[in-house]
């Protein structure tokens, strides 16, 4: 219609470029959604199981919509709970935990005690002999001052880290719950 009317002279030939234009930015934007269902299609049949040549997924008939009342407080103890980076953290604080634990335990000086009973007989005579034996390292410059310091700050580094990693937890919790709320109305 509009080189028809370009040629009759009722439009400019600027106003044909334009509308021709705008129909190949629509072209390109409807491509470029096919695009995006044909991919989000691939990456839902990948975490489903399915293999490529599989029948592909498609939703048909009306979606359901089930809304459940989502309170942010169970939300944020249920990610503190469960999140794999915050209990990795803690594995990690408890480790660090046993770490000092081991470290006081060298620091300690370990000794031991024996006894030692001995009866003899021979063509010359009897004999009995008991003996008594204390055994010990006598550490003058070494208590293991070094590592239990060492241990000590790894331990506030881990809950240093278990408290970062809460703060963004609950940042987490926080943004998706927002980001929820936004796209439910």
């Amino acid at each position: 219609i509009n080189q028809a009317r370009v040629k009759s002279g009722d439009l400019a030939e600027v106003e044909l470029v334009r509308s021709q234009v705008a129909q190949l930015q629509f072209e390109n934007t409807a491509r470029q959604a096919e695009l995006q269902v044909r991919t989000a299609r691939a990456r839902l049949q990948l975490l489903i199981g399915r293999g490529k040549g599989d029948r592909p997924i498609d939703a048909a008939g009306e979606m359901r919509r089930e809304e459940k009342p989502l309170m942010l407080d169970s939300l944020r103890e249920n990610a503190l709970k469960n999140r794999p980076d915050l209990l990795a953290q803690e594995r990690d604080q408890i480790r660090s935990q046993a770490e000092l634990r081991l470290q006081l335990a060298q620091s300690k000086v370990d000794y031991s005690l024996g006894t030692e009973y001995r009866r003899q007989e021979g063509l010359t005579g009897r004999g009995n002999s008991l003996g008594f034996f204390f055994q010990t390292s006598i550490p003058l410059f070494n208590r293991n001052q070094g590592e239990i310091a060492r241990a000590r700050q790894e331990q506030l580094q881990a809950a240093a880290r278990i408290h970062a990693v809460e703060a963004t937890v609950e940042n987490d919790v926080e943004v998706a719950y927002l980001q929820y709320r936004n796209a439910v109305t």
